[in-house]
């Protein structure tokens, strides 16, 4: 093409020098753009490639440590739920020996009734036999007291009649022994007369 344009008009060669020293430049330009653009794209895709790889390695770390907390969690669930487990299982443990204890107490807390009924029939018992032999005794010391108080009265009888009997034998003497008195008075004054 070129060729045809000299051709065609000689006397613009140096225009075409010019053009084709413009044209070679930009040619050169693009050239270089192009070295330019493709090392750009190499750097890009680099940095592309650079950055998928972080990218996969964040990635792949993010699942690593996803796998890890899965793990963990899986973990520390299982954990719980043994520790629930086991804690039920205390749990459960400690509500049988509280039930058992309390079965006990109930069955302490009946014996015991039972031998205080025992007792307090028992008691109940020997409080009627207490009293009976109260009441008898009491019936016996009432005949005693009576036996006593007649024993007493008769003593009380015989000992006023024989007051009575002294009184009146102490009169006697007494009456006799004015009688001597008398006599021996009416000696005496006659004996003097």
């Amino acid at each position: 093409m070129r060729q045809q344009t000299a051709k065609a008009s000689p006397e613009r060669a140096p225009e075409t020098a010019a053009c084709e020293a413009a044209l070679r430049t930009a040619q050169a330009e693009i050239v270089h753009l192009k070295e330019t653009i493709n090392a750009l794209r190499d750097a890009m895709d680099a940095q592309k490639i650079g950055e998928s790889e972080r990218t996969q390695n964040a990635v792949n770390a993010a699942q690593g440590e996803i796998v890890q907390l899965k793990e963990t969690v899986n973990a520390l669930r299982d954990q719980l739920e043994k520790q629930r487990i086991g804690e039920g299982e205390r749990v459960q443990h400690a509500v049988n020996a509280a039930q058992a204890e309390i079965t006990q107490l109930k069955e302490t807390v009946n014996a015991l009734r039972d031998q205080l009924e025992k007792l307090r029939i028992g008691e109940s018992e020997r409080t009627q036999k207490r009293v009976a032999g109260l009441e008898d005794e009491i019936r016996q010391l009432k005949g005693t007291a009576d036996a006593l108080r007649q024993q007493l009265d008769l003593q009380r009888q015989e000992r006023e009649e024989k007051i009575r009997g002294l009184d009146m034998a102490h009169a006697r003497e007494r009456d006799e022994l004015k009688r001597t008195i008398a006599a021996l008075r009416e000696r005496l004054e006659g004996a003097h007369a």
